[in-house]
């Protein structure tokens, strides 16, 4: 069996990324080893799984701390619940719609699931002025060493070259005048051979176009470069943040979003005939004391007759001279 599933991202909603896959268990969380990761703190680190059992594609929660849904339905973590064609999983803030059918299934799913994740985390810095935010190309080795030039917000092009109207100028003469672009659209970045004389070199290889990820390097002449993103440092604490990160206030408003209203109760409302009760001006104040004011609610009280305490005093009396005597006894 087949699935096409199509994240909707909220922070750019009018970009799906769309994944295929032939395979009977599908992890999504923020993990590095999930096959979908979804980079959001709100995320669990496994959060849900989609599995197959028997002709039936079911969706798991894995115990996340801010739940699955399913039609606004928190699901019961680690209960299966069957999965229907456009049925609409909802994990956070993401959209997950679920579709059967085949879709291109890549190579390597791992790889993959890093290059979805982070075209997410660079909608995030994208149209960001600051330095140090956006993607750039580094110069390795070759002339011009330790240069760095800062890519614009997509969708942009970048032409390397010798020449002086080069936005990536390189003294090398090895270089055509016009020998490779950078493209940066749809949360990629590519380079692209212009038809120069000695072509793009990866290990070793001549390219025609490559897509560029993080931290790879490429010949261009006798000039090496690379790809500096910024969206994978963020990717990279978000993936390896422990699991009592995940915050959790996404839970409570949920739930206090599904919860009835509470009546309120009506206050018990003081009948104006009866006098409001009275109580001792100093809290400390006893019945007997001066000012003392008895509150109409309290119990009333046994009154106290005079010698009651009569009696007492004799006992203990006799129990003293008792105790005095026994002493002497054992003395003498």
């Amino acid at each position: 069996m087949a699935i096409r599933l199509t994240i909707v991202d909220p922070n750019d909603p009018d970009a799906e990324h769309v994944r295929g896959f032939v395979q009977n268990r599908v992890v999504i969380g923020r993990a590095r080893s999930c096959d979908i990761c979804l980079p959001d703190m709100v995320v669990s680190t496994r959060h849900l799984e989609i599995k197959v059992e028997g002709n039936d594609y079911k969706v798991v929660d894995l115990g996340s701390l801010n739940g699955t849904y399913i039609d606004g339905k928190k699901l019961v973590a680690h209960r299966p619940k069957i999965l229907h064609n456009e049925d609409v999983i909802h994990a956070a803030s993401f959209k997950i719609h679920f579709r059967l059918g085949v879709f291109p299934i890549p190579m390597d799913v791992g790889a993959e699931s890093t290059r979805q994740a982070r075209r997410m985390v660079a909608s995030l810095l994208t149209g960001s002025s600051s330095r140090g935010r956006l993607p750039a190309i580094l110069v390795l080795g070759g002339p011009g060493k330790a240069g760095r030039f800062e890519i614009p917000p997509a969708p942009s092009r970048m032409v390397i070259g010798r020449t002086r109207d080069m936005e990536i100028r390189l003294e090398d003469r090895d270089l055509s005048r016009a020998h490779a672009e950078i493209v940066f659209e749809d949360g990629a970045i590519r380079v692209n051979d212009l038809g120069s004389r000695n072509g793009i070199v990866v290990d070793g290889q001549r390219v025609e176009t490559l897509e560029l990820e993080s931290g790879q390097s490429f010949v261009v002449g006798n000039t090496t470069l690379a790809l500096e993103h910024p969206a994978d440092e963020l990717l990279a604490s978000i993936q390896e943040a422990p699991e009592e990160e995940t915050s959790s206030f996404l839970v409570e408003k949920s739930e206090r979003d599904t919860m009835p209203p509470v009546e309120a109760k009506s206050p018990v409302k003081q009948d104006p005939t009866l006098p409001l009760p009275v109580g001792p001006e100093d809290p400390l104040s006893y019945p007997g004391q001066p000012g003392y004011m008895r509150t109409t609610l309290e119990m009333p009280r046994p009154p106290v007759e005079p010698g009651s305490d009569l009696g007492l005093i004799i006992i203990g009396a006799i129990i003293v001279v008792a105790a005095v005597a026994g002493l002497v006894f054992l003395f003498t």
